[in-house]
């Protein structure tokens, strides 16, 4: 198990990792540089972050682009980017039999890893720059469209009513 980050319940973290006598399985990174990161969604299978809340977590599309299927809270944010059964599983925050009921069927089923993999390869690309951008632009022409022609109305509509 690799963690990444920190927090207020670190302390809590280790004497349970301590108390369960796993630390020869848990290699804690701490804080990373983001730069650092791929090398270790390249070495993972699987992307857990069951948060209380999060708003459009990027480190989350950052794993799906690495094609990790993740398993995340039900809380804002992840359900714009998490489809359960899809790319990852849901989880209600504090469910842990449920969350360890996901970690299970993903690290025991290789064809559903890769599966997944595909499915948040496919759903990180939506989220992407290019893609973004391309709907922006798709907006703003939208827009510039629609109030040029209401625009064009109201002119001819002036027209009508001065020609009378």
């Amino acid at each position: 198990l690799t963690i990444v980050g920190d927090g207020p319940l670190r302390e809590k973290m280790f004497s349970l990792i301590d108390e369960l006598n796993i630390s020869d399985k848990v290699d804690f990174k701490g804080w990373m540089k983001l730069e650092d990161i791929p090398d270790i969604y390249r070495d993972a299978d699987v992307f857990l972050l069951p948060s209380v809340m999060e708003g459009m977590p990027s480190v989350v599309l950052q794993a799906m682009a690495s094609g990790l299927p993740i398993i995340g809270s039900k809380v804002e944010g992840f359900s714009e980017v998490l489809e359960d059964g899809i790319n990852g599983f849901c989880i209600e925050y504090g469910d842990y039999k449920n969350l360890a009921n996901s970690i299970h069927k993903l690290i025991s089923s290789v064809d559903l890893r890769e599966q997944m993999s595909k499915k948040s390869i496919e759903k990180a690309n939506k989220f992407s720059w290019e893609s973004i951008s391309k709907q922006y632009l798709s907006l703003y022409e939208n827009m510039f469209v629609t109030r040029h022609c209401e625009e064009a109305e109201l002119v001819e509509a002036d027209e009508a009513i001065s020609s009378r």
